[in-house]
């Protein structure tokens, strides 16, 4: 298949990017479908041979991706929310509104080509249900008349401007309230570095570079019993101490911040209030496992 020369220069790399080729299976799918507006069985196939799999194995990845299609959507292509978060903030209501406005159902495209509509289970942004996405861009506690501005301003070839974003907590704190996610919530300008270093920030991968090795940092956080929180709450000292010591494969520390958990509303909120001590904590495990690259 002959490809753009932009588009076969990302995919060279994206090749060259990971250990395995696999890995940019994804990268390279996203890529194509921004170039064509959706993924044909030619580039299907060629994809494959790229990375060297076999069709099966990369049409059952496009199956389970709900953002991968096979036939073109609507230059928007707008994707409504109604899970639980959004759902009791009037999610139904608004992909009610959305469906009447646009004159399409779900998965359907409007005559023009200009609109798709898809009813999606989570995009990730339960700290403003109810939200949608209009391709790449997020707009959050929208009500029928700001998406109808949304749509307006699609129509005339604009840009929207996004809808102010709530996060984290927004009342004084209670004496009895005890800060599970962090303790800088409801901390003026938390998220910059000098406010950080005032509440004892940095100070522990301090101690775990100057006074610490990898096994007793993994020594200690397993005392500490600190457990994943996810749903299996693995204990994170023992995920630490099963990174092989020797092997002289590249380590990767990765912040998996999907927030692919409905209604939790943590990893953004945190990211944003407290990004130092995910970045601090990072470079901790890194030193713990014996990483060289961070991604976040």
């Amino acid at each position: 298949m002959q490809l753009p020369p932009s588009l076969d220069a990302k995919f060279t790399e994206l090749l060259g990017r990971y250990p395995v080729k696999r890995s940019a299976l994804i990268p390279m799918m996203l890529y194509a479908q921004d170039q064509f507006g959706f993924l044909s069985d030619e580039m299907l196939e060629e994809i494959a041979k790229r990375v060297g799999l076999n069709l099966i194995e990369v049409t059952e990845t496009l199956e389970y991706y709900s953002m991968l299609r096979r036939k073109p959507e609507g230059r928007y292509h707008i994707q409504v929310c109604t899970n639980i978060s959004c759902m009791l903030r009037g999610g139904n209501e608004l992909f009610q509104h959305v469906q009447k406005r646009l004159g399409i159902g779900n998965k359907e495209v409007s005559p023009n080509g200009t609109f798709s509509l898809e009813e999606v289970e989570c995009i990730g942004a339960c700290t403003g249900a109810p939200a949608i996405q209009v391709n790449y861009d997020f707009y959050e506690n929208l009500t029928p008349l700001s998406f109808d501005r949304i749509i307006a301003d699609l129509d005339a070839g604009k840009k929207p401007k996004p809808v102010s974003v709530i996060s984290g907590a927004l009342h004084d704190r209670d004496p009895q309230e005890t800060p599970l996610i962090s303790k800088m919530w409801g901390v003026k300008d938390s998220h910059k570095i000098d406010i950080y270093l005032e509440h004892g920030g940095y100070q522990s991968l301090e101690k775990a570079l100057k006074e610490m090795t990898p096994a007793t940092i993994i020594d200690e956080v397993k005392k500490s019993n600190l457990r994943g929180r996810g749903g299996a709450g693995f204990p994170t000292g023992m995920k630490w101490s099963f990174v092989p010591k020797d092997s002289p494969k590249p380590k990767y520390v990765i912040c998996n911040a999907d927030e692919s958990e409905p209604g939790t509303c943590k990893d953004r909120p945190l990211m944003e209030m407290d990004p130092h001590q995910l970045i601090e904590g990072m470079v901790i495990a890194g030193r713990a496992i014996g990483a060289t690259q961070w991604w976040a």
